[in-house]
């Protein structure tokens, strides 16, 4: 018994003209068809009697690499034989023919088909087998979608002034190259024009990623905002914003003391320091210049002196924002004038501020006067000298200094010509003291009669609108004067 087989494949070509003009379609996207190797093999016994059953084994096996879809048999009987039953049954039968459906055949797997046949008469049996299915492939233009999406970054809070960089970053999320893609960034907030950079132009594969990197100066307001736009070539068109706080630190300084004094009169001067911004000022300085009629006695924190005390510096600590700092400074004045004192506050970033302080400084005279005499008694008829002292205090010279000494009754000037004389008025001359300085006028007076009296003495001067006065006491005796104070002391007493 002889078997014949017969393989039978179908292939199946796309074809595709006119799609994705100007992009070359992948390699990768070129499929190969890969043909099944169908086998059938038969197994018989080698002879047989007529009339007595046997059994025929069909055997389909595919050798390939590949699936075998639909695979069907077709087994030819011939005349001399009578068709009994199958195993599995076939789909269809004849009088001289059977039909299998064993469905896809996977690669390297097999099929056994098992016929009962009875020969009817003698000789040999050809059992003709076909095997038919298809080989097929698939080749698909996969459509890709690009989509860009935008994404900003920036700091929270910068300090006006400094320049922010904003980092930008472009992806495509799609799995189509997006070509021509045009970033434009803005800043809207920023005054300056090199804040305005030209627009980028890239192409991106699908989830590329690529980054872009911007500066623009923080000026004025409360925000520097940062847009940034991606159009893609098809239009669509994707957004970002980045909106960066402007902190701005500031620095404020004050110089408060009296507005005026004295000479040699000690004042005292506060110096405040504070931050009405809204970060932290991490340092700074304080400068004060001390003009050269005050001299610096005291100060509450400790400072750098220089130019002989001229100039006093202090160093800051970090000052939070609506934080202040007060120092304290205590000063003599030492000339008369307007002095002006200069306080400058530094800190980082360029920041300075400052305040002046002007005291004016007087000068006054101040003249004492006062009067004695020498002795503690002198008789009647006797002179008893006098002394006006005068002393002018102040630190301004005494330009006018007039000196009147008014006697009582009972006594009477000698004349002399240190002074003028008007009954009982001696008039000195009018003269000037300086600062500190020291002038005696002296003058003499005669007691007519016994008892105690009082010498005054009146100063008038340019350095105070009421005059002075001043006074002492002398005293004369006489004979019964000094009777009258021994019976006072002793009635048994007699002077003779």
């Amino acid at each position: 018994m002889s078997t014949k087989g017969i393989v039978c494949g179908l292939a199946l070509v796309i074809a595709m003209s006119g799609v994705g003009r100007g992009l070359a379609l992948e390699p990768e996207r070129n499929v190969a068809t890969a043909v099944p190797a169908i086998s059938i093999q038969t197994s018989v016994l080698a002879e047989i009697n007529v009339g007595t059953k046997t059994q025929v084994a069909i055997i389909v096996k595919n050798g390939g690499q590949s699936v075998a879809e639909g695979v069907s048999i077709h087994a030819k009987l011939p005349d001399s034989v009578t068709y009994q039953s199958a195993v599995p049954e076939p789909s269809m039968k004849s009088e001289h023919t059977v039909q299998f459906e064993i469905g896809d055949l996977e690669a390297g797997s097999e099929r056994r088909i098992i016929i009962d046949l009875v020969p009817q008469r003698p000789g040999p049996v050809d059992l003709e087998t076909k095997a038919y299915f298809a080989a097929s492939t698939r080749s698909a233009l996969q459509v890709r979608r690009p989509e860009v999406v935008i994404d900003s970054h920036a700091p929270e809070a910068v300090v006006v002034g400094e320049e922010v960089e904003f980092r930008v970053v472009l992806e495509n999320v799609g799995d189509g190259i997006a070509r021509d893609v045009v970033l434009t960034p803005d800043f809207p907030t920023a005054a300056d024009s090199e804040s305005r950079p030209a627009p980028e132009t890239t192409s991106l594969r699908g989830s590329e990623t690529q980054e872009y990197r911007f500066t623009a100066r923080a000026t004025e307001g409360e925000w520097l905002v940062g847009q940034f736009v991606a159009v893609t070539a098809d239009g669509r068109q994707v957004e970002s914003e980045s909106r960066v706080r402007i902190l701005h630190p500031a620095l404020h300084v004050k110089i408060e003391g009296p507005r005026g004094g004295f000479v040699k009169q000690e004042g005292e001067y506060e110096i405040l320091v504070s931050n009405p911004g809204d970060t932290t000022i991490e340092q700074g300085a304080v400068t004060l210049l001390v003009p050269e009629g005050l001299r610096v006695t005291a100060i509450s924190e400790e400072a750098h002196v220089e130019d002989n005390h001229r100039k006093l510096v202090w160093c800051l600590e970090p000052m939070e924002p609506g934080k202040s700092v007060s120092l304290m400074v205590k000063a003599l004045a030492t000339q008369v004038g307007a002095h002006r004192q200069t306080v400058v506050a530094e800190a980082a970033p360029r920041l300075v501020d400052q305040d002046e302080h002007l005291t004016l400084v007087f000068s006054r005279a101040n003249v004492d006067v006062s009067v004695t005499n020498r002795t503690e008694a002198n008789e009647v008829g006797a002179a008893e000298r006098f002394t006006v002292h005068l002393k002018n205090r102040g630190s301004r010279a005494a330009e006018y200094v007039a000196v009147q000494v008014l006697l009582p009754d009972a006594m009477v000037p000698l004349e002399s010509s240190d002074y003028a004389q008007d009954g009982q008025q001696i008039s000195f001359p009018a003269l000037q003291l300086k600062p500190g300085e020291e002038r005696a006028l002296r003058f003499q007076a005669t007691g007519v009669s016994a008892g105690e009296f009082a010498v005054r003495a009146r100063l008038e001067s340019d350095s105070s609108r009421t005059p002075i006065v001043a006074e002492t006491t002398v005293y004369f005796f006489d004979q019964e004067e000094l009777e009258r104070l021994a019976s006072e002391a002793d009635d048994s007493v007699r002077l003779r």
